[in-house]
């Protein structure tokens, strides 16, 4: 089923990521309306005028309809793509990107960065690590898809095709850690003291020890398609196009809607993605316009990307970047602080 799922994800040019970390253990019984924020832009978001900046696209053969740029992942000051073609790209200068290999079999699934090495998963079930100069097999975790990998310190975590999540310690072991849904998983998040895994069933896993999983709660908007951890509370947005917020057990609060929500057949509005920059808390759909958190269940308009296909969201704390379905593009957009 993941495979399947993958694929016709790929095809609608719908593949998502959105790898965040964060430092501190959730605080239970957090009000949505405790949220700060701080910061001013550089873009209007009633001017008419857009202050994303195109960063290019790799280049390479693709079949038709295939979408070029799958997850982007920030490692140190640079930007890294995984793409259909199997291969990792990495942003060089204005509209330059370099291809630094290939991790296997296509396509590349997923990227995330421990801040010094960038990891990569890939069809079949391999894991790859990069430290500047070159790839390096971590070993296969079920042969089946890499649908999602988180990095937490040294310790990777992975998530099959199988709803299965493996845990590597280092060199090419991997651990099997359990199953806990029947249905895949989209989105991974470490706040550094505990690993979340959000579902296409709708619901949020909690990761304690050995195999067992704890889930805290679910069924509020449809499938969970990215977590974010903002160093205090856990957000998830659903296909609903709803971000809520985790007030411990298995409650959570609507903090509102992040533009028009999500198709549920996967035809419409694209794949919601969350993104925290260390001060403000961003969602985005895709063809829907990018909004910040203020608190309560107030988003704020801070303006679309120049193409409709705005896709997942990453931040460096002083620039936002959406990777989109236009043939693979990178847009950035430079926040005032």
């Amino acid at each position: 089923m993941g495979g399947n799922r993958l694929i016709g994800r790929s095809l609608l040019f719908l593949v998502a990521t959105l790898l965040v970390t964060g430092l501190m253990p959730i605080v239970s019984g957090c009000s949505s309306g405790s949220f700060s924020t701080s910061g001013t832009y550089t873009e209007s978001a009633r001017s008419g005028k857009s202050l994303w900046v195109d960063m290019g696209t790799p280049t390479f053969k693709v079949p038709k309809y295939a979408h070029v740029g799958g997850p982007i992942v920030l490692n140190g000051n640079s930007i890294f793509m995984a793409c259909q073609n199997g291969h990792v790209y990495r942003h060089e200068a204005g509209k330059t990107w370099k291809d630094i290999g290939s991790v296997g079999d296509p396509p590349a699934t997923d990227l995330c960065s421990d801040g010094t090495t960038v990891y990569a998963g890939n069809n079949t079930g391999h894991v790859s690590s990069f430290n500047g100069t070159g790839w390096t097999d971590r070993g296969i975790v079920d042969g089946s898809n890499v649908l999602r990998i988180v990095s937490a310190g040294p310790t990777l975590f992975v998530a099959g095709a199988g709803t299965h999540v493996y845990r590597n310690d280092g060199g090419t072991t991997w651990t099997d850690l359990g199953t806990f849904a029947y249905s895949d998983i989209e989105a991974f998040v470490w706040n550094g003291t505990n690993l979340f895994a959000g579902c296409v069933n709708g619901h949020v896993y909690r990761y304690d020890g050995g195999v067992k999983w704890t889930d805290i709660g679910g069924d509020r908007g449809g499938s969970i398609d990215s977590l974010a951890w903002n160093g205090k509370n856990l957000f998830e947005i659903s296909m609903n196009g709803h971000v809520y917020i985790y007030e411990g057990g298995t409650t959570w609060a609507d903090t509102g809607r992040v533009g028009g929500g999500h198709e549920t057949n996967f035809g419409g509005s694209g794949i919601p993605s969350l993104s925290w920059n260390g001060r403000n808390l961003y969602g985005g759909f895709l063809k829907y316009r990018v909004y910040r958190y203020d608190g309560g269940t107030t988003w704020t308009d801070i303006g679309s990307s120049p193409v409709s296909e705005a896709g997942s969201l990453v931040s460096d704390g002083a620039n936002l970047y959406a990777d989109c379905g236009d043939g693979g593009h990178v847009y950035s957009l430079k926040l005032s602080q």
